[in-house]
């Protein structure tokens, strides 16, 4: 650590306290102007209420209606997903085929994997469709 040997102010303060001081300052309010950006850049989810840090790639609707599929080109092309947003606010998701059919696939996947997790475990009933019918619609 360098320490400055200095002589006192006025005000019994030292250069090396001044210095200190400054400082402190200087780097709460830095920390503070970057807490305040990143408080302002979280939005919150339109439909579950969360926080979530905003997406880069987004489009908003009227560049939907006027540029089209050259807008979302344009997005997807920096990345594999891009955010329509309806009056500011996040409603849709773009992504290219292939990545949805990947994500479908993962999805039937998971699927596949509880319904085997079920029989296994003995988790399933044996009835003829009409002790079925009666069974789910409760008649």
């Amino acid at each position: 650590m360098c320490r400055i040997i200095s002589g006192g102010d006025a005000s019994g303060h030292n250069d090396s306290q001044r210095f200190y001081k400054a400082t402190r300052v200087l780097i709460n309010s830095t920390i503070n102007s970057i807490i305040e950006v990143v408080n302002n850049n979280i939005n919150y989810n339109a439909f579950k209420g969360e926080k979530v840090l905003p997406v880069s790639n987004t489009i908003s609707a009227n560049d939907l209606k006027t540029k089209g599929v050259a807008a979302i080109d344009m997005a997807v092309r920096e990345s594999e997903e891009a955010v329509v947003t309806v009056r500011g606010k996040s409603r849709y998701v773009v992504l290219p085929i292939e990545k949805y059919n990947y994500l479908r696939e993962c999805e039937l996947e998971a699927a596949i994997n509880e319904a085997k997790r079920d029989y296994e475990e003995g988790r399933y009933v044996t009835e003829t469709v009409e002790e079925h019918l009666k069974r789910v619609t409760n008649a």
